[in-house]
């Protein structure tokens, strides 16, 4: 059970920390017609969404009303309409949207003004998730927008809402957003709620968001040692003098055929940190290498390793290197050799077998799909 650990005072900064003891908690399922929503622990449909709205909408004074009648009159330029919507979505006026599209000529006007791009090259519905307007957000997303639009910075709508900490959005984004999406700066969401993390360390909320990502992207998990280099290995350049240390490692997918984040978190007090301490890129396809090299003064009878390369702070790869880890337990131990040899490794099988049968291209050299390198960056 996810447990979030809060120690606060009046004039000192708030300590966040995951328990690790068991599996997170998943964050509240999406249903699959993209109208059901949940916000502050109630749940709501566009069907109450709209309803609401429109109460709104005929509520509105004189000067309001003539906005409405402006952007749907037959004499009005579609950019002006298009405008219109921007400003509604950044006003969170979803009464003048539902207006707007129960009034709209026809489909190609509803889909122009609702991909129209304003500043930033924002469209309207990334302007409802940077300023955390769910329910403008929900209408949008009814009425068909773009859930995958960018603007001229390479942000989602789950990029603004995670930085702004929007925890509700995230909650309902997740869902249709693929998470490991980078901006130009080559951040993930994920990425971005960690870097947000850093600066600010008393955002509960952000601490919420980056929850409901990891628990979408998270593969495996699980207490193991891992082999750390001592005083005496970096003096020898010996391996066989480093020493095991406990930790709690997570495998996070990353949207690549080609490889996984394996995370590792330094544990104080049985507490995970939001952050971890070394996050691995592990190649999928590679040997486990079984039993080798015992430690001279902590041998251990369960231990693999793999190769990977540990991912720097600008998001860059730095060089491949062995990692070496030991299970408690010959269970423990055959959990994950099962997962990084059978697991991970068989969607890639079947996938590269089936386009074998067709005749197609390697799914890892293809251009679009679910998993797929980014302008040559790994991700």
């Amino acid at each position: 059970m996810c447990a979030i650990h809060l120690h606060t005072s009046f004039h000192q900064s708030v300590s966040l920390f995951v328990s690790a003891r068991g599996m997170l908690g998943m964050p509240p399922a999406l249903s699959e017609d993209l109208v059901t929503l949940r916000i502050a622990g109630k749940a709501y449909d566009i069907t109450s969404a709209v309803t609401s709205a429109r109460r709104m909408s005929e509520m509105l004074p004189s000067h309001a009303r003539s906005l409405i009648e402006l952007a749907t009159s037959s004499t009005k330029s579609l950019e002006m309409s298009s405008k219109c919507l921007w400003q509604a979505a950044e006003k969170a006026n979803a009464g003048f949207m539902v207006e707007f599209f129960a009034t709209a000529d026809d489909q190609i006007t509803v889909q122009t003004c609702i991909e129209y791009k304003g500043r930033n090259q924002e469209t309207p519905f990334l302007v409802a998730c940077r300023l955390g307007h769910v329910q403008c957000v929900t209408i949008l997303m009814h009425y068909g927008a773009n859930v995958h639009a960018v603007d001229r910075h390479g942000n989602t709508g789950l990029h603004h809402a995670c930085r702004q900490g929007h925890v509700a959005l995230v909650q309902l984004l997740v869902g249709h957003v693929p998470v490991w999406l980078q901006n130009s700066s080559r951040l993930s969401a994920l990425d971005l709620c960690r870097q947000q993390l850093r600066l600010r360390r008393r955002n509960v909320h952000m601490a919420r968001c980056l929850e409901c990502l990891e628990n979408r992207v998270k593969l495996f998990e699980g207490w193991i040692e891992l082999s750390e280099a001592t005083v005496g290995s970096m003096l020898t350049g010996l391996r066989v003098l480093q020493a095991w240390n406990l930790r709690y490692v997570v495998v996070y997918d990353v949207g690549s055929n080609s490889h996984v984040d394996v995370a590792v978190y330094s544990i104080a007090h049985e507490l995970r940190p939001l952050i971890p301490t070394t996050v691995y890129v592990v190649p999928i396809l590679q040997e486990m290498l079984l039993n080798e090299e015992p430690k001279l003064l902590q041998p251990r009878p369960c231990t693999f390793a793999l190769h990977g390369a540990p991912r720097r702070k600008d998001m860059f790869v730095g060089a491949t290197q062995k990692i070496e880890f030991a299970a408690a337990n010959p269970q423990d131990w055959g959990r994950w050799a099962t997962f990084f040899s059978v697991t991970l490794v068989r969607p890639i099988w079947i996938a590269w077998r089936l386009c074998l049968l067709m005749g197609d291209v390697h799914p890892s050299e293809r251009s679009q799909g679910r998993r797929q390198r980014t302008d040559g960056r790994l991700r």
